[in-house]
């Protein structure tokens, strides 16, 4: 009988660690997960933002971000060297990216969340994005360039919590094609966003917009 329930356990935890083996303390990676935000930036005004997970197995997962008038999914994979989002994504309905390849980690290890870490991700992308009515077809790289800057407190509709402030800088380097012409696009987008313990992101700050946790759902 002792073998029987000791067995049992085994198995138990084998079940355990299989499911939540690409789980982050940072960022915890459950089967219906969801978070819901205010949101608030230039040209969307004030709305709900609601991101889930689902599909979850022992390396991958996926992350789909809804907002009122626009759905999006992407896919992430998760290994020994950290955690990787498969599709970028630009959280905008004026962009429509494929991705062609993607490099790198988007999240490190849990064990090197701490002050100082640094890393970075690319993208080769082709798609079309709508400038004033014109749609424009585009194709190029994007580079993501990410730091734990610093240990913060911050206090949002949800709650007040201990944070990590992750800076992060999204180059761009695109070429757009219309009317036979072919022009370069450069730029590149700055934000910070804030990863409370056993949470996730709470609240996000970028050049327009802002984003703070409202109500989460962890199972």
């Amino acid at each position: 009988m002792r073998k029987v329930v000791f067995g049992f356990i085994v198995v138990s935890l084998l079940i355990a660690q299989q499911v939540f083996a690409c789980d982050y303390p940072y960022f915890p990676i459950r089967d219906g997960a969801s978070w819901t935000y205010q949101t608030t930036g230039t040209g969307i005004g004030n709305s709900d933002m609601t991101q889930t997970i689902s599909d979850v197995t022992d390396s991958s997962f996926s992350y789909t971000t809804t907002l009122t008038d626009f759905t999006q999914t992407v896919n992430w994979q998760c290994g020994d060297e950290g955690l990787l989002q498969m599709n970028y994504a630009s959280n905008s309905s004026g962009f429509t990216f494929e991705t062609l390849s993607a490099t790198g980690i988007s999240f490190p290890p849990a064990s090197e969340w701490q002050v100082g870490k640094e890393w970075d991700s690319s993208y080769e992308v082709k798609g079309s994005m709508v400038q004033e009515g014109v749609t424009v077809e585009v194709e190029g790289t994007v580079a993501v360039h990410q730091k734990i800057a610093a240990e913060e407190s911050v206090t949002v509709a949800a709650g007040s919590f201990d944070t990590l402030k992750i800076d992060s800088a999204i180059t761009m380097n695109l070429s757009s094609k219309m009317m036979g012409m072919s022009i370069p696009i450069s730029l590149t987008v700055n934000s910070s966003s804030y990863y409370a313990k056993d949470v996730g992101m709470v609240k996000s700050l970028g050049e327009g917009y802002s984003s703070e946790l409202t109500t989460y759902s962890i199972p």
